[in-house]
């Protein structure tokens, strides 16, 4: 599970508008795209932008709360939106060559252009699917409680 907290913003019945909050050294860490946290804060989008969570907790308006997304529902996520378009690129262009003939550059191009887009298209498929499904929703695992200041003044006495 990959962690971040955010402020809730405003609730709903069942979800909570959340702004995330942004690691301030995520851009210089050496990790890079292996860290969850920067890996969720890519997947969250711009820090002024404002995510729509799943809240079983309750929250409300100002809580700071952690946020989970599993891993795997990241990690396919991103292979479908990468791969499918390169992927029917690939296959376009041979199914282009292999149709239309070898000795046709074009027949090659228009097959992989004609494949690229069906990927797209099944990208496009693909997010509606994942609208719909709560696997890939990040969802409020916990708030975070703050910690009170300790009193300042009063006397200690050393014996």
């Amino acid at each position: 599970m990959i962690e971040e907290q955010a402020d809730v913003v405003r609730v709903e019945p069942g979800l909570a508008w959340v702004q995330p909050r942004r690691a301030s050294g995520c851009q210089s860490c050496s990790a890079g795209a292996t860290c969850g946290s920067g890996l969720m804060a890519q997947a969250l989008g711009a820090g002024d932008s404002l995510v729509r969570v799943l809240d079983p907790l309750g929250v409300r308006p100002g809580d700071t709360v952690v946020l989970g997304l599993a891993e795997q529902a990241l990690v396919r996520g991103a292979a479908v939106v990468y791969l499918l378009p390169v992927v029917g690129l690939l296959l376009g262009s041979v199914a282009g060559a292999g149709l239309l003939g070898d000795s046709l550059a074009v027949a090659d191009m228009l097959g992989a252009l004609v494949g690229f887009v069906g990927g797209l298209l099944l990208v496009r498929a693909f997010g509606r699917r994942v609208r719909t499904s709560e696997v890939y929703h990040p969802v409020v695992l916990r708030r975070v409680i703050p910690l009170q200041p300790l009193p300042v003044g009063g006397s200690c006495e050393r014996h």
